[in-house]
């Protein structure tokens, strides 16, 4: 139930949930749209200490220098538009997770929230 963003004049998920609803949109039985309300979108197909062995997925994503990694779980992204968690971290910079975790508490935030925003400084390959 976590997510990974890249952000910079814009936000764009660079991971997929692994979800019951995320299976139903892929196989076309319902839209985005429609699973921002799916009564089963807290159901999540693969977890961390459920099998024995974890299939994990890997990816290459470009990031350059200007680009931030943002790291979060659906406390943050389950409650706070991905449009507002890219004006706040335009608009509070370093100390944006403090107002991310801030936003989705007062959005209703029923669940734990975790931020992680990490800089890209590729200059130094």
């Amino acid at each position: 139930d976590s997510r990974a963003y890249i952000v910079n004049d814009g936000i764009k998920s660079v991971t997929k949930d692994h979800s019951y609803v995320q299976l139903l949109i892929d196989n076309g039985k319902i839209t985005k749209d429609e699973a921002e309300a799916h009564p089963d979108k807290n159901i999540i197909t693969r977890a961390v200490g459920i099998e024995h062995v974890v299939d994990v997925e890997i990816d290459i994503v470009d990031i350059n220098d200007n680009d931030k990694l943002l790291i979060c779980t659906d406390g943050l992204n389950g409650y706070v538009p991905d449009a507002d968690i890219l004006k706040i971290i335009k608009e509070y910079g370093d100390s944006s997770t403090e107002k991310l975790v801030e936003t989705a508490n007062n959005a209703g935030g029923r669940d734990n929230v975790t931020v992680v925003i990490m800089s890209a400084d590729v200059q130094g390959e």
